[in-house]
């Protein structure tokens, strides 16, 4: 009896949810939002199994999973969500799947399952005439919160990176924030344009009153801190969102009161401005995705006009 069925069969018969708590462990230094996110969308499935085979939680074995039950369980979220948010739910099942079976050598049932199709995405940025009104009226905010804005317009960072981001990840000149961990914990630094960094000089004068270790982080909240524990400094996400949301309600609609308007705003500019100021049109859609963290160009793509000629032009050349 051979290495790979002996790992199997031990798979096979030990409680789905303690396979499950066993990949949630590798992906517990993920941020924040990407590891609830992950782990809401396992126990959904989990779930769906239970009540599929009127059985608790607990008593699911790995067999039970099969592409049988997962193709329904796509089924079903598509009754009751948008496609984009059970393709986002079939991707983490299948990386989970993958994982797992390829380190216990395991037949995977998620292999060959298939994502909704999804219409082509889209963005919702500033205008200029936004954008220029929202530098205005941010003027008259606490030092911090019109720092918060600025931060999130000129890096195009996430609500979670601005708010984990350290003191140590800015450059001693200021111009770069270094080792900025995104989504799968992947790194990337990202350019400081000279005229945000005069606002970093006005932000970190105010800062000072603030304990000042590179551990720290770069935005503060007093709330519930104590010295000797840096991270209890951070900003809470809500707040991120409160802060943003109150300015860009000012500027734009509902909808897009968020940080994410901030990053998209970010990515549209960038692209812009890069794609002026060099021949490569390609090399511009590059930058702006290493900025941005995207794990795949396709993604960066969306904020290209809907101009197939400028599609063309800008992918002619890439590789």
């Amino acid at each position: 009896m051979g290495r790979k069925y002996l790992i199997s069969q031990y798979l096979e018969s030990i409680p789905l949810f303690m396979i499950v708590e066993e990949y949630l462990r590798q992906r517990a230094e993920d941020p924040k939002n990407t590891y609830r996110a992950l782990k809401v969308d396992l126990m959904h499935y989990c779930d769906y199994l239970a009540e599929t085979y009127r059985r608790g939680v607990g008593t699911l074995i790995f067999n039970d999973a099969t592409k049988s039950t997962i193709e329904a369980w796509r089924e079903k979220c598509l009754q009751d969500s948008s496609p984009r948010t059970v393709a986002r739910r079939i991707a983490h099942v299948k990386v989970f799947f993958k994982f797992i079976t390829e380190k216990h050598y395991a037949f995977n049932p998620a292999q060959d399952i298939k994502s909704p199709t999804l219409d082509k995405l889209k963005f919702k940025a500033l205008t200029d005439k936004q954008y220029d009104q929202l530098l205005i009226n941010i003027e008259k905010l606490p030092v911090r919160n019109w720092f918060l804005i600025l931060l999130l317009l000129n890096t195009g960072i996430r609500r979670e990176e601005a708010r984990t981001i350290t003191i140590g990840n800015l450059s001693e000149d200021w111009k770069w924030l270094e080792n900025v961990k995104g989504k799968g914990n992947k790194k990337r630094n990202i350019p400081l344009n000279k005229e945000f960094r005069r606002s970093i000089l006005r932000y970190m004068d105010w800062r000072k009153q603030y304990p000042m270790g590179l551990e720290y982080p770069l935005l503060v909240s007093n709330n519930s801190a104590k010295k000797s524990k840096p991270d209890s400094w951070r900003l809470n996400g809500k707040t991120v969102y409160r802060i943003v949301n109150d300015a860009l309600k000012e500027v734009t609609t509902d909808d897009l009161a968020h940080p994410h308007t901030l990053r998209h705003t970010f990515a549209r500019r960038s692209l812009a401005s890069i794609g002026a100021k060099i021949t490569n049109a390609s090399k511009a859609l590059t930058m702006v995705k290493e900025m941005l963290g995207h794990s795949s160009i396709e993604t960066t793509m969306i904020y290209l006009n809907n101009d197939k000629n400028e599609i063309l032009e800008l992918m002619e050349d890439f590789a």
